[in-house]
């Protein structure tokens, strides 16, 4: 390591060389402390050093403590940091398991819309269906009046079924559309959650 030549010591703990004695120097402000003494410094293997000495307000006094200072070498290559070894982590992942990953996902995805998709064509048909149905009973029963006069019997089966079938219809139609308001923003509701489910943060006890 390489240290500056200063004029004299500063209470300030910086290190200085001192060219008249070949030795490196410095004084290290007491703190809190009255008094301090006796230092001792070492060279660690990768060029740091370290400071150690006693502290307190006297000699021998039962308040003493020891203290130390730490000087990192500024020509030490610094290692990679974790947030380095996250980053290509996360590369070798992506590009190790993109080719397997990608192509999971999107079958998820797919079969995740076909099913939502045929969900909402399921409670569709359904209305659609029983309106069907009264729309039949509706002719039939029209069929009936009309076919009353020729053949009362014929005429009177016509407006029983179409009755029978209209009834049937607007029930399901009307049990449909319910079905419809309360399951599909049900629906909405679960799909909104399950996308927001990865964002949200767990609660700290």
């Amino acid at each position: 390591m390489s240290y500056p030549v200063l004029p004299g010591l500063t209470p300030d703990g910086v290190l200085y060389q001192n060219l008249e004695m070949g030795t490196v120097e410095a004084v290290i402000p007491p703190g809190v402390h009255p008094t301090c003494h006796p230092p001792a410094t070492l060279e660690l293997p990768n060029g740091d050093l370290l400071c150690c000495w006693f502290a307190g307000t006297y000699e021998g006094s039962a308040q003493g403590n020891t203290a130390y200072s730490y000087d990192k070498n500024p020509e030490e290559k610094k290692p990679w940091s974790s947030n380095v070894l996250k980053i290509l982590l996360i590369i070798g992942i992506v590009l190790v398991g993109a080719p397997i990953v990608i192509p999971c996902a999107l079958a998820i995805i797919v079969v995740a819309v076909s099913c939502i998709v045929g969900l909402f064509c399921f409670f569709f048909a359904i209305v659609i269906g029983f309106a069907a149905i009264a729309i039949i009973g509706v002719v039939l029963v029209c069929a009936g009046l009309i076919a009353l006069i020729p053949e009362i019997a014929v005429g009177l089966a016509l407006i029983g079924t179409g009755l029978i079938l209209g009834v049937i219809g607007t029930v399901g139609t009307l049990a449909g559309v319910k079905l419809c308001i309360v399951m599909i923003p049900g629906i909405i509701r679960g799909i909104v959650w399950l996308c927001r489910k990865p964002f949200q943060r767990k609660a700290v006890a």
